[in-house]
């Protein structure tokens, strides 16, 4: 199986690509023309990904790229390989003014986050989220402005919308 032929899931159970793990300093992307995950960019000024950072098969979103993946665990994940993970909201981002949400998740199986909701979530939490793009964005010299977190339904609509519109 590639990368290109891996399966959505389900809305309560889809799949995720993860590209960058947690810590990471450096940010990599998926690149479908070669069917695999290449670097893109190396933070400076000892920034790194403070999330385990992925996307979903089989989806197509706004910014004609796949639903990029936010996944909310305490250890760092395997790069290309593919987790399952349960919709907990999203983030409402705007990339140089287009637009690039980001579902927040977690997998189906870590006892430690399998049962958090987005209320669960703090404002320092909500914070954090905001600082880390706005420093994605200081270090690749664009805008980056988050509009809004949402709940799962928004996530799973958003979801779900991204995966039609991939089958189209």
């Amino acid at each position: 199986m590639t990368l290109q032929t891996t399966p959505f899931g389900s809305l309560d159970s889809f799949n995720v690509i993860l590209e960058i793990p947690k810590d990471s300093p450096l940010k990599y992307e998926y690149d479908s023309e070669k069917d695999a995950i290449v670097e893109d960019f190396v933070f400076k000024d000892g920034f790194v990904f403070k999330y385990n950072y992925g996307f979903v098969p089989q989806t197509i979103c706004g910014d004609n790229d796949p639903q990029d993946v936010m996944i909310l665990n305490s250890k760092a994940l395997e790069q290309g390989k593919v987790y399952q993970c349960r919709a907990v909201g999203i983030i409402e981002l705007l990339d140089r003014g287009e637009e690039d949400n980001k579902l927040i998740a977690v997998l189906t199986d870590d006892p430690e986050t399998k049962d958090l909701e987005m209320k669960d979530l703090t404002e320092k939490d909500l914070q954090d989220f905001r600082d880390f793009y706005a420093e994605i964005g200081r270090q690749k010299n664009k805008t980056m402005e988050i509009l809004g977190f949402h709940g799962k339904e928004r996530a799973l609509a958003e979801l779900q919308k991204a995966h039609q519109a991939f089958s189209a």
